[in-house]
């Protein structure tokens, strides 16, 4: 099903900042709950819920409620606590209190852990049935046109507003999380689309910061929906290079960049066939591209093999790795709510196609005749200003992540006036949660967040990040 451009147009001049209201004219209500997710035994934790206003401009705009859980510091201290914002926008968050030991900060600090607004364990959650398997072209599941449009209106009749559903929000939820639990300070640990919430947070209540560490950052200035796909193209570049300069994969993949280009661009014009004992498989250059996978460090030691195997038409090599990379703990329509606010609005992609697509990839995380679908507005133009900030903070990028890649750090350091990146060689997307690899990102991490004055100043730099020797990449093979 096709729809008009002008049946539900996208808003393309934005509005005017919008006055909320006074936090002393509504009372943030915390209470105790069960439990969402099941923490290990070996730690203590606390559950709760925060209900706030949906919409903090209309008091009588009803509420959403936030499950929150708080991993006991194992050893008390007086240090401020430390919050994890997920990414996505859309995913939930929670999970991540299940392995409470892969953060080593839990030993003597509170670990706070949050569900945003619109996500799985939220109330609302803005769900979308049936968009992941839309997007999948599975047979039967509809047209993402339909099952938006679809989505949009259950939504609407269920009383809920999505316009109340986007990062300035999200970061005022945190702030009346702080004031509910009665923190003068805190420290946030934002993850991907987590740290614009978490710059967001800085630029409006950067008093209450200790410090900020950025893995894989979003700031604002940094257009996604026009870059994405060149971003794509560079970090397969890089790892062509690099397979290059490395004499065991150079031996056994010459001229990989040449050659996985070249084949590339050939299943541009024609999709390549690959025929099994059951069936013939038609792969387009962009099922092609969207098989190297860059998103960790195993699949990243793979990236030269699999570019190897695309670029020779193995079939054999090639089918085993067909999958969709849909993730399955998106609420939909928070990312819709989001993206379709704030980001494409203020892309050069929301006025046209881009200029120089990748393999048949389009620059953007939602289409415009999705956001249209979806028909939320545009959010103020104040809320995706640059943040001005002093706040100590680390920015952690992957080398080869091709989603946030280390020039959006750059970008953002460019106003951060106490900011340092770490970039991760051959490092992929969220490095601080590559729990297979040596663990470098979080080790820094720590380290800043323990001192940050002192990591700034170089004095507390732990050795892997000067001394780290980048993971090999895997050879066809190689036992």
């Amino acid at each position: 099903m096709r729809i008009a451009a002008a049946l539900l147009p996208l808003a393309l001049i934005a509005g005017c900042a919008e006055k909320k209201l006074e936090r002393d004219s509504y009372a943030p209500v915390l209470e105790a709950s069960e439990p969402v997710v099941s923490v290990p035994s070996a730690f203590t934790a606390e559950h709760y819920t925060l209900t706030v206003p949906a919409d903090r401009t209309d008091p009588s705009g009803g509420s959403v409620t936030l499950p929150v859980i708080i991993i006991k510091a194992q050893e008390p201290s007086e240090l401020p606590p430390i919050v994890r914002i997920s990414g996505g926008p859309g995913t939930e968050g929670l999970s991540a209190a299940a392995y409470p030991g892969a953060y080593p900060w839990t030993k003597n600090r509170d670990f706070i852990i949050f569900a945003q607004r619109g996500t799985a364990y939220a109330s609302p959650a803005l769900r979308c049935p049936g968009l992941r398997e839309a997007f999948g072209e599975v047979e039967g599941s509809g047209e993402p046109l339909e099952v938006i449009m679809a989505c949009a209106e259950r939504l609407r009749s269920e009383g809920v507003d999505t316009s109340d559903y986007h990062t300035a929000a999200v970061a005022d939820d945190l702030e009346d999380l702080r004031i509910a639990f009665g923190h003068n300070r805190w420290s946030l640990y934002g993850l991907s689309y987590g740290t614009r919430v978490a710059l967001t947070y800085a630029r409006e209540h950067g008093e209450a910061l200790d410090a900020l560490v950025l893995d894989s950052p979003l700031p604002h200035q940094a257009k996604y929906d026009d870059t994405s796909a060149e971003n794509f193209r560079l970090a397969l570049a890089s790892v062509a290079e690099d397979c290059a300069a490395e004499p065991a994969c150079a031996e056994a993949y010459p001229d990989l960049g040449q050659r996985f280009f070249a084949a590339i661009a050939a299943a541009e014009d024609a999709p390549f066939s690959f025929a099994t004992e059951t069936e013939i498989t038609e792969l387009t250059a962009t099922d092609l591209v969207s098989l190297v996978n860059l998103s960790s460090a195993q699949w990243i030691s793979y990236a030269p093999a699999i570019m190897d195997a695309i670029a020779r038409r193995d079939g054999e090599a090639i089918l085993p790795l067909v999958h969709s990379g849909l993730g399955s703990d998106y609420a939909w329509g928070q990312r819709l709510s989001v993206w379709c606010s704030e980001a494409l609005p203020y892309s050069e992609r929301a006025r046209g196609k881009p200029d120089a697509p990748f393999a048949g990839l389009e620059s953007a995380a939602v289409r415009p005749e999705l956001c249209e679908a979806f028909g939320v507005a545009q959010r103020p133009a104040a809320e995706v200003a640059a943040t001005v900030s002093d706040v100590p903070t680390l920015i952690v990028a992957g080398a080869y992540d091709p989603s946030t890649p280390p020039s959006f750090g750059q970008i953002a350091l460019e106003t951060l006036s106490r900011g340092e990146m770490l970039t991760i060689a051959k490092g992929g997307h969220t490095e601080t949660n590559n729990w297979s690899g040596d663990g470098c990102a979080m080790k820094a991490a720590h380290a800043f967040l323990d001192d940050p004055a002192g990591y700034l100043d170089g004095s507390a730099v732990p050795a892997c990040t000067t001394e780290r020797a980048p993971p090999p990449f895997v050879i066809a093979g190689d036992d």
